[in-house]
């Protein structure tokens, strides 16, 4: 009686694993354009000005999206990244940077979440690997945890005198998780066999204008206080889908 009830788990063992190998699915890449003023953002040679009334150059933006869903809220299938941490930066040759997912399952998404930061569970250690290594210029020095997002640059006063300007936004408190819903029109339909893209605008000007206007010229240095928290406040208002691809 006990052999058979060891074969009879066996075989419901081997029925398991062959029906998770069989599931379909297929890739998905995100494309996030970083932009200012809905143009690429053009790092040191470009001025730009905000609502305060501020003019500014920028050297350095990078930031954390983490955590990222696809989920379908009315059927209620979801899918999880798992070990979900990328750094994006707007690099020198390209405004656009790039997150390729493998393996998602085959279906219909209407929303797409992640968040901007790390998680708590993540940011309490920064003995880590990959897009998480502190070698990358995204962990404090002297305070435990990760900048979430960071932008460096030049402020310039009326009188034209350039001055630093940094903005290093962390702590678990700007933690920010961003829900994207998919238009019907927009169609995030994942096929067997198919690549899909979904094509992200960052839009630079927002993280100083709204929901909150940051005056850069009062505040060159923002790492910590009510300031990060308005600065945390306006990336969430960054992000828009711009369009959907699907590549055979």
């Amino acid at each position: 009686m006990k052999n058979q009830l060891f074969i009879f788990i066996l075989i419901l063992s081997f029925f398991s694993c062959e029906k998770k190998e069989n599931i379909a699915s297929a890739n998905l890449k995100l494309d996030f354009a970083n932009l200012m003023n809905n143009s690429p953002l053009t790092l040191q040679t470009a001025r730009y000005a905000n609502t305060a009334g501020n003019s500014f150059s920028i050297d350095k933006f990078q930031y954390y999206i983490s955590n990222i869903r696809l989920k379908n809220t009315q059927t209620g299938q979801t899918f999880t990244e798992s070990e979900s941490y990328h750094l994006l930066e707007r690099k020198a040759g390209s405004h656009i940077d790039e997150i390729l997912i493998k393996n998602v399952p085959v279906g219909q998404y209407n929303q797409l979440e992640f968040a901007v930061g790390i998680d708590k569970a993540s940011n309490l250690s920064t003995d880590q690997v990959g897009d998480l290594d502190p070698s990358n210029d995204m962990a404090w020095d002297w305070k435990t945890g990760y900048k979430f997002l960071l932008l460096e640059g030049s402020s310039f006063a009326q009188t034209g005198e350039r001055r630093g300007m940094v903005i290093h936004i962390g702590s678990d408190e700007n933690y920010r998780t961003i829900n994207l819903k998919v238009s019907p029109l927009q169609n995030l339909s994942l096929e067997e066999g198919k690549s899909t893209t979904v094509s992200i605008n960052v839009e630079v000007s927002k993280l100083f204008n709204a929901p909150n206007v940051i005056d850069v010229e009062k505040n060159r240095t923002i790492m910590f206080g009510g300031i990060s928290g308005q600065v945390a406040d306006n990336y969430v208002d960054m992000f828009s889908i711009q369009r959907i691809e699907k590549v055979k």
